[in-house]
């Protein structure tokens, strides 16, 4: 067996091949790995660079990338259904149907049932593509690819030895794959993490939300002093939710958001990047966390002490600002005081908030309690965690006005459910800002007019709703 067919053999058969079966897991890696190469090129080209705009540089640049990803979701959607027990020319009902049935719906009266129905079928391609699993045993496609591997009786000594050696080598070049990318994804990306509030295991290791950006804390709750010392390890996050909020204010304008995050870590040390969507007044393509620190848990308190970037691409200027990116550092320790019950505080301090001059400092603490696996369903984990915390800033730039920034108390509370490495968090948010003050805060270009006048301030009197109370429902999944 050559090098090449050592490290890549499978690997293409799994993204290119059209025959035999997938599971769930490998079918949801793959396109995970998809989005963090996709979100690299756009990073790559988006940033550093300006988008192509003649045919032939589009083509080279998007055009050839794309082509293979195109062929690989296809093979992924056919190995899925034959796992399945169906045949792969299903993938016309669920990957073409609904576009024919929307274009004939923009010819009739009834376009709202035509959409619906739209709906409805793609909601069953998610479903049976990528939730349920495929029936026990072998069927006419091929093996179980969950069934145990079976060892052939009478193998001998040698023989064991061998395949042991091989998948040895294999394991050797693909750790050293993932470890080459974990160093050199950062380079590209310029990364960091921060994005799910709940761990991967359904054992209630629910991380406490602190208010951190970036979609969420880091996962202080698991002693670091367990991880392997002499080895990389990897997380992937991402998820969806009704809104993005960052210690009581929307950061989607109370509209829905999406994110997805990677992170690497060595010992106590970890790096990462995260990317969410977002709705600001500057109108930028998206928020980049990049993040770094060391956890370390001394006498039973895990700390997590780090530092995290802020870039917002594509933004529109607004004023006198020259965009908002910032940086923050941060200090968080958490302790478990009972069998269920964690408590947790942190500092944060950024010298120039979002670019405008001021200076500011953020104290919060929570607590969170789980309940005991006896009363919960297998695999079912249920934490309760809530906490607040206190804003307060420093002058901005004379050219914002010169004074300082409103401080306000915020405060959250919710329930976080787990199943596996799946994550349903709802939870309540709220702060004491008026809505004149949330105006001065947040500068939301939707603000309205009525609110108490201040000449300094608020000379308009403008008002908004982004501090205001709000239910957010949050599901992320969590792999590592």
């Amino acid at each position: 067996m050559n090098f090449f067919q050592l490290m890549f053999g499978e690997w293409l058969e799994l993204l290119f091949g059209f025959r035999g079966r997938i599971n769930r897991a490998k079918y949801w890696l793959t396109f995970l790995i998809y989005f963090v190469a996709l979100f690299a090129l756009y990073i790559r080209f988006g940033l550093f660079f300006s988008f192509p705009t003649d045919p032939v540089g589009i083509i080279l640049t998007f055009a050839i990338p794309f082509i293979p990803i195109v062929i690989s979701s296809v093979a992924l959607a056919i190995k899925r259904l034959h796992d399945r027990n169906k045949s792969g020319w299903w993938l016309l009902v669920f990957y073409l149907l609904p576009g024919v049935i929307d274009n004939i719906g923009m010819y009739t009266a009834v376009q709202l049932v035509f959409h619906l129905a739209r709906i409805a079928l793609s909601i069953w391609a998610l479903v049976e593509l990528g939730f349920l699993r495929g029936p026990s045993g072998s069927n006419k496609y091929g093996p179980d690819p969950l069934a145990p591997k079976k060892v052939r009786p009478g193998a001998g000594k040698d023989l064991r030895h061998q395949s042991m050696s091989v998948r040895s080598s294999k394991w050797k070049c693909l750790e050293a794959t993932i470890t080459a990318g974990a160093v050199l994804f950062p380079a590209v990306v310029v990364g960091s993490v921060a994005w799910a509030q709940a761990s991967t295991n359904s054992s209630s290791e629910v991380a406490i939300n602190l208010g951190g950006r970036g979609w969420s804390a880091p996962n202080s709750s698991a002693d670091e002093n367990k991880r392997p010392a002499d080895q990389f390890e990897f997380d992937v996050r991402g998820g969806f939710a009704t809104d993005y909020m960052y210690r009581g204010t929307t950061l989607s304008d109370h509209k829905p958001a999406v994110g997805a995050a990677f992170e690497a870590s060595f010992a106590h040390f970890y790096a990462g990047v995260a990317v969410a969507s977002v709705k600001l007044p500057t109108q930028p393509s998206a928020e980049i966390s990049m993040s770094a620190g060391v956890r370390k848990t001394i006498a039973d308190i895990n700390f997590d002490l780090g530092a995290t970037y802020f870039l917002y691409p594509g933004e529109t200027s607004v004023g006198a600002g020259e965009g908002i990116d910032y940086w923050e550092a941060a200090i968080r320790a958490e302790k478990q005081i009972a069998q269920f019950v964690r408590v947790v505080g942190g500092f944060a301090f950024a010298p120039n908030v979002s670019n405008t001059g001021a200076w500011g400092s953020y104290a919060a603490g929570g607590v969170g309690i789980e309940v005991p696996s006896r009363f919960l369903p297998p695999d079912i984990a249920v934490s309760f965690t809530g906490g607040g915390g206190y804003s307060w800033f420093g002058n901005q730039s004379p050219e914002f006005g010169g004074f300082p920034l409103p401080a306000y108390l915020n405060w959250q509370f919710g329930v976080t459910f787990t199943r596996k490495v799946f994550n349903l968090d709802l939870r309540y948010y709220d702060t004491n800002l008026s809505r004149e003050n949330c105006f001065v805060l947040t500068g939301d270009p939707n603000a309205r007019p009525g609110g108490a006048i201040n000449p300094l301030t608020n000379p308009e009197g403008l008002t908004s709703n982004w501090c205001s109370a709000t239910f957010v429902a949050k599901f992320s999944f969590a792999l590592n």
